[in-house]
Formats: structure tokens, sequence, C-alpha cells
């Protein structure tokens, strides 16, 4: 099942949805406001996602993250991983 991109036009904010493929066109509500979305243009490697994104390998996350540390969970999605860039300071917050 595809993973999409959508942004809210109310507050601002981002976030991922699995959507079924007969469904590639729906606007869900947004998760933290209940506002109107669009879909954001995304491009990445693949078509679907599972336990381990397709976008992020082994070796770029054990560079930009202590994978050793035990306390920090591992970062699995897009949007966590930009969070772990602004947390950084890599990249100025949105």
């Amino acid at each position: 099942m595809p993973l999409y991109d959508f942004k809210c036009m109310k507050c601002k904010k981002s976030f991922e949805k699995y959507l079924p493929l007969k469904k590639w066109d729906s606007r869900p509500e947004c998760p933290f406001c209940g506002g109107e979305t669009l879909k954001q243009l995304t491009i990445k490697r693949g078509g679907t996602q599972d336990d381990h994104p397709v976008w992020l390998n082994d070796s770029v996350r054990m560079q930009i993250q202590d994978t050793d540390n035990p306390n920090i969970p591992p970062i699995e999605t897009r949007t966590e991983y930009k969070q772990h860039l602004e947390d950084t300071g890599i990249v100025e917050k949105s």
C-alpha cells in the first residue's frame, strides 16, 4: 500500500498516510486539527514502504543517528528524519 504525504491547509502541519491504490485521489482530514489537506509531491524509490524504509538505508541511518544508544528510537519515517535534522540544527525549522 503506498505511503502518501499530506499538508494541512489550516495548521500547516505535514503527515503521512497509507492509502489503498484505489483511493489515491482521496484527501484525508488533518489528524491534528481536522482541516482540509493537500497531497504533497514526493519522489522516492519504490512505491510502498515496509518496516525498513526504502528512502533511508542502514548506512545512512548510522551516520545521522547514534544507533548504539538504546534510549534513542530508530528513525522510521520521513517525518521523523526531518524532525531529527531540525532538532540537531542541520536544517532550519520550517
